[in-house]
């Protein structure tokens, strides 16, 4: 089958659906199965929005923030950024790097999340035609679109495209490492603080005491003594690479946005959007 649509997302994760909240006329497709059921925002560390997003009902909650337990200091943010390998982003971003490091601050976490309002399941973009502005499925089907939105890493995104079209940045080494999270479950004890410690010691280099009393543990390698499943999250931590921005606007010049911090390659780990800035993405397609 052939299809025309305005705006289709490739990517049906917590992202993708944030993307359509803003273009709710936008396909979103999804190359998993439909859900049994709405499933609730899962997340995975300390992942917290900074603001609400896209009216969506939030919970507010405050944020606090250690290293090795203690209010942190520029020789504790140094040494647990050396640590993951990002020592250098206390030069180059020292406004996220202090974000970041707040002693206490306030977060957001969305307390429900609307069903998307145009989906395709087991939906899986094999190519893309820059040149046709045409998706090519596994199942056969095309989409022309006039602007597609990627919430997919940018690694995987340029696999999909036809040599030529991206030919210069054939050589980019896009470096991500692996993380692995144990979740200990709910101790029965909520809370009204999101604890965040990072740790430059401990096997676990951060730890996360979540409202609803779960821990989350986040590892460089998989732990080797524990009970709890281990989840891997893939890319993981990813590092920036200097070509991004380049090859960012070149997709732009082929009506390609990438959307999200693995869809645009942003090694910043607390990376957020404000509503201000999403809404004006979404205006510019």
């Amino acid at each position: 089958m052939n299809y025309t649509e305005e705006i289709v997302i490739i990517g049906g994760g917590m992202v993708g659906r944030v993307a359509q909240r803003y273009m709710p006329d936008a396909l979103i497709l999804d190359w998993g199965p439909p859900p049994v059921a709405t499933p609730r925002p899962q997340t995975f560390g300390a992942i917290y929005w900074w603001e609400p997003v896209a009216d969506l009902p939030c919970v507010q909650f405050q944020v606090l923030t250690t290293i090795d337990g203690e209010t942190p200091t520029p020789e504790g943010i140094r040494a647990y950024k050396e640590r993951v390998g990002k020592g250098f982003e206390v030069q180059t971003r020292p406004d996220a790097v202090a974000r970041q490091f707040q002693p206490l601050s306030h977060g957001y976490a969305p307390t429900s999340f609307p069903a998307p309002t145009r989906i395709m399941y087991r939906a899986r973009v094999e190519r893309i035609d820059p040149d046709a502005r045409m998706l090519h499925m596994a199942n056969g089907d095309t989409y022309l679109y006039s602007h597609l939105v990627s919430t997919i890493p940018l690694p995987a995104l340029l696999k999909m495209f036809p040599f030529d079209a991206v030919d210069q940045f054939e050589h980019i080494e896009f470096r991500s490492r692996p993380i692995f999270v144990t979740v200990a479950p709910d101790d029965h004890e909520a809370r009204t603080v999101l604890q965040v410690n990072y740790s430059t010691t401990r096997n676990a280099y951060r730890e996360t005491r979540h409202l609803d009393g779960s821990t989350h543990r986040e590892y460089a390698s998989a732990p080797m003594h524990t009970e709890l499943p281990v989840k891997k999250l893939v890319p993981g931590r990813i590092y920036d690479v200097p070509q991004a921005a380049e090859l960012l606007l070149h997709l732009r010049g082929m009506a390609i946005h990438s959307f999200g911090r693995y869809g645009r390659w942003d090694s910043d780990e607390l990376l957020h959007m404000t509503d201000a800035q999403l809404r004006t993405f979404a205006s510019l397609l």
